[in-house]
């Protein structure tokens, strides 16, 4: 017994259901695209700032170890990084200093790169 099929391709409407079903996925996912990627550059900012503040506590340590205690600048630290260069926050913002008691705090000026 013979079959005849007289569909060749698909129909109009399940091209329009496939295109309407990758609209609703592109949809969900680009925002959550654009949230990690901000949320990496967060998360890179707080370990650079941290890593400077570990690096400048070692120098600190150094210079109390030798008599001299002072708080080291920019220059003191930069050796103690790859490249003699210190950490950049990935979005452009600066690092500030704040020097309180007996610790060096870095915060950036990015304000949602706050520690």
């Amino acid at each position: 017994m013979k079959k005849y099929c007289n569909q060749q391709g698909i129909t109009l409407m399940e091209l329009i259901i496939v295109i309407v079903l990758l609209g609703i996925i592109a949809i969900i996912a680009i925002p959550n695209f654009v949230t990690i990627g901000t949320k990496n550059d967060t998360a890179t900012c707080k370990r650079n700032q941290l890593a400077i503040e570990r690096a400048a506590m070692l120098s600190y340590g150094d210079a109390i170890s030798k008599g001299e205690p002072r708080f080291p600048d920019s220059d003191a630290l930069s050796p103690l990084f790859p490249e003699n260069k210190l950490p950049a926050c990935p979005v452009g913002g600066n690092y500030l200093k704040t020097y309180q008691a007996a610790s060096g705090t870095i915060s950036c000026t990015i304000k949602d790169h706050e520690r």
